[in-house]
């Protein structure tokens, strides 16, 4: 894997990218496809081998995309709900960019505008689970939606 600094890398994952995930949970694309295709070869066939989500110390990339969708409803007084779908991805590398390679989110959500700030609380639904990764998260946020 290639040597980087964490603090320059895009974190991807949470109430400001997709909110399907953990707060900067994503591996980046490039790395979640080795780890794949490395949970196909047979055991002691490769040293190099990446064996779990769980080695990976960086979940950052160079690269980030992120295209957002979110229509909301209001319910009367300070109060609106909020149906999403957010997408994109992140890589470590900018030369394995698939622009289509997108992860997918849908959720709903509930909102205040209150005096200190707007209120979001959102559940997302990972779309496209892969097996390290929760089906879904809860995301709470102040002055931010």
């Amino acid at each position: 894997m290639t040597k980087c600094q964490s603090y320059r890398l895009f974190s991807f994952g949470g109430v400001d990218s997709i909110r399907g995930f953990l707060q900067d949970s994503v591996i980046p694309e490039d790395i979640a496809e080795r780890i794949i295709a490395d949970s196909k070869k047979p055991p002691g066939t490769d040293p190099a081998k990446i064996l779990t989500a769980n080695e990976v110390p960086i979940r950052g990339g160079n690269v980030l995309l992120n295209p957002r969708a979110e229509f909301r409803i209001p319910l009367g007084g300070v109060f609106q709900t909020a149906l999403f779908l957010d997408t994109g991805n992140v890589w470590l590398l900018p030369s394995t960019v698939v622009p289509y390679k997108l992860r997918y989110a849908a959720g709903t959500g509930l909102r205040a505008n209150t005096p200190v700030g707007p209120l979001a609380l959102d559940i997302g639904m990972n779309l496209d689970r892969r097996p390290w990764e929760d089906p879904f998260a809860f995301h709470f946020s102040i002055g931010l939606f």
